[in-house]
């Protein structure tokens, strides 16, 4: 009987130790849970900040935030482009421990914002956009968003007299159909001296969508508003759930 009560001693000094542990050191484990978990999202997760209100501890083993904010600027996006302001919000994420997991978030929402530069950069790299069979070289494009009417323009080249012929499509950017991305809708094309129709060439600038592609982001996402400023564009929505598993409830 002594014996099982030193062995129960143990088991609640172990309990109440681990208890005291995981109280003391929960705050930084769970800050370098989180900025691991944007290290999936972004490559310089240094330009990344994180803050949350107070951690609840539910047990030796469970906590729980009401939210979490992580923000940046001027970030690199696994895979491939450029951020220039992120802003995630968590709401109700539950933890467990240990290890430390981020095992359900009630919800989640986001703010992007993407410079014009960051943009262009972007689709001159796209790989396989052909316009008008390489008249007009990706090099020469260039997107500029505006409020209420956004402008893709560049050159078509004309070999047979060396020359090259600026050129203007209108349009409007739109949410893509399936939902992973931004597109730009021609509406009108400018060009001269050279006999294109402004059809022809509108369907060729619409090849190059979608002029901004979050489907190979580690999260899937609902994109709810699009602004478009000189500056770049802004989109924002509810996050649904990370690819690697974590469901959002």
């Amino acid at each position: 009987m002594k014996k099982l009560l030193i062995i129960i001693g143990l088991l609640v000094i172990i309990v109440i130790a681990g208890f005291v542990w995981w109280t003391k050191n929960s705050e930084r484990l769970i800050t370098d849970k989180i900025q691991e978990t944007a290290g999936e999202f972004f490559v310089n997760t240094e330009n990344i900040e994180i803050s949350y209100n107070k951690i609840s501890i539910k047990n030796w083993s469970t906590a729980f935030i009401d939210n979490i904010t992580i923000s940046g600027t001027n970030l690199e996006l696994k895979g491939g482009g450029r951020v220039k302001n992120a802003n995630i919000i968590l709401n109700g994420v539950h933890i467990s421990m240990p290890p430390v997991r981020l095992t359900d978030i009630d919800s989640g929402e986001y703010l992007i914002s993407l410079s014009t530069d960051d943009i262009n950069s972007y689709l001159r790299a796209k790989k396989g956009v052909t316009l008008l069979d390489g008249m007009i070289p990706v090099s020469s494009i260039r997107f500029a968003p505006g409020t209420k009417n956004s402008i893709f323009s560049g050159v078509v080249e004309v070999p047979i007299i060396s020359t090259k012929i600026p050129w203007k499509v209108n349009g409007n950017i739109v949410k893509s159909e399936n939902g992973e991305g931004i597109d730009f809708v021609p509406k009108s094309a400018d060009i001269s001296k050279v006999k294109i129709s402004a059809t022809v060439l509108m369907k060729a600038i619409a090849n190059i969508n979608p002029i901004v592609d979050v489907s190979s982001w580690p999260v899937d996402m609902n994109i709810q508003k699009i602004t478009p400023s000189e500056s770049g564009i802004e989109f924002s929505g509810k996050l649904i759930n990370f690819k690697d598993g974590m469901l959002f409830r």
